[in-house]
């Protein structure tokens, strides 16, 4: 669903956080073996990336977000 909510396929989804343009998915489920990604770290990575400040915008907070992703892409789950 975050792929389909930000407009591009799967694949495309996955590649694109991978590389770190969008945070890393949280694990759920007994195993950790199901995705689920944070709507509003979406979008609040979505309007920094189109110069869009939102009132109430942590931007240090953003910048945790987005350092957070990248790390976790580096864990072999």
């Amino acid at each position: 669903m975050a792929a389909a909510f930000v407009g591009v396929s799967i694949n495309t989804f996955e590649r694109e956080v991978s590389e770190g343009g969008w945070p890393a998915g949280i694990p759920r489920g007994e195993r950790g073996g199901k995705l689920t990604w944070d709507r509003r770290a979406i979008e609040m990575v979505a309007d920094a990336d189109l110069g869009i400040v939102s009132e109430g915008v942590d931007h240090y907070e953003l910048a945790r977000a987005k350092a957070a992703a990248r790390r976790a892409q580096n864990v072999k789950r």
